[in-house]
């Protein structure tokens, strides 16, 4: 049976009304999660209040505390007291204005994965009306990860990119924060364009690559795009589990060939090691094992990942 969840508005309250669509399959409120880039789907539904004030936009905001990069954390740590514990701003993960024909009423399915890292995520989703002053109505939940790697000097993590099939897969990933991104929230949003580190890439003969968003092929006409550095490698799963601290992974990037075309790995196969160096203020190695490459129902990479923080 499906329900839906109302927003806490007085009933005689101008403005949109949002709800959560709930049932077996739709996360509707906070819960603790113990499985690092889980993936989870939540479904709203708005409705305008009258005919002369349509629905006019659609927003998702999400919150990271203290932030979505994992943390080296100090010596005698207290999460009520240091500057870490600072949450970050909230940003924009999707700001969709309403078509005529959806003007009225709007539902929205959200497929994501959760955070990789210890933390907190608070997701809000906003419907804002055509009103002459306008109104919005608000729904959100807050997600909580136990990572039980927290007190390691590098991060890791197992992630599933999917191929461009359609608007909202998962194709571009942040790799220190262990994010992957749709293209809905991706390609008219600066603040995460210059997050992106790796972007899923089909072949033409069937097979897939990485590359970094600097790869002339790919055209990506983003102001800001990280030149993230790749490497081949010769590394077993073995060697690829034993590569345990910042100085290894920089060692195993500094040993890595680069491969013909710098920006793209060639045709990936399961098992196969990457090294790689992400851009910015503080360049961070890492290594990418291929856990497997999935064909059905649809394409898709499954990745671990190990990157120092």
């Amino acid at each position: 049976m499906t329900l839906l969840l109302s927003t806490c508005q007085p009933a005689l309250e101008p403005g949109p009304r949002l709800s959560f669509v709930s049932n077996a399959r739709y996360n509707t409120g906070n819960r603790v999660v113990s499985s690092p880039g889980d993936t989870l789907t939540t479904k709203i539904y708005a409705r305008a209040a009258d005919d002369d004030s349509p629905l006019q936009r659609v927003r998702i905001l999400v919150k990271y505390q203290p932030r979505k990069e994992p943390i080296v954390y100090p010596n005698a740590y207290n999460p009520l007291t240091d500057p870490l514990a600072t949450p970050e701003a909230e940003f924009v993960y999707m700001d969709s204005v309403l078509s005529p024909q959806s003007a009225k009423e709007f539902s929205f399915q959200h497929t994501f994965g959760i955070r990789t890292t210890s933390g907190q995520e608070t997701w809000t989703y906003e419907a804002t009306d055509a009103n002459t002053t306008p109104r919005t109505a608000s729904k959100s939940f807050r997600l909580t990860m136990r990572n039980l790697d927290s007190a390691l000097t590098y991060h890791r993590y197992t992630i599933r990119l999917q191929s461009p099939r359609n608007y909202d897969s998962r194709r571009f990933l942040y790799a220190l924060a262990g994010l992957a991104f749709p293209k809905f929230s991706v390609f008219q949003n600066p603040a995460i364009q210059g997050l992106i580190d790796f972007v899923y890439v089909p072949n033409s003969d069937g097979t897939i690559s990485l590359a970094s968003p600097t790869d002339a092929a790919l055209k990506i006409p983003w102001a800001t795009k990280r030149a993230t550095e790749l490497g081949s490698t010769k590394l077993t799963e073995t060697e690829f589990s034993a590569t345990d601290t910042p100085a290894k992974l920089l060692g195993r990037f500094t040993e890595a060939v680069a491969f013909p075309t710098r920006t793209r790995t060639g045709a990936l196969v399961k098992g196969q090691v990457i090294a790689f160096r992400t851009a910015g203020a503080e360049p961070k190695p890492g290594l990418l094992l291929v856990q497997d490459i999935v064909t059905t129902p649809f394409p898709a990479l499954v990745v671990q990942i190990r990157i120092a923080k």
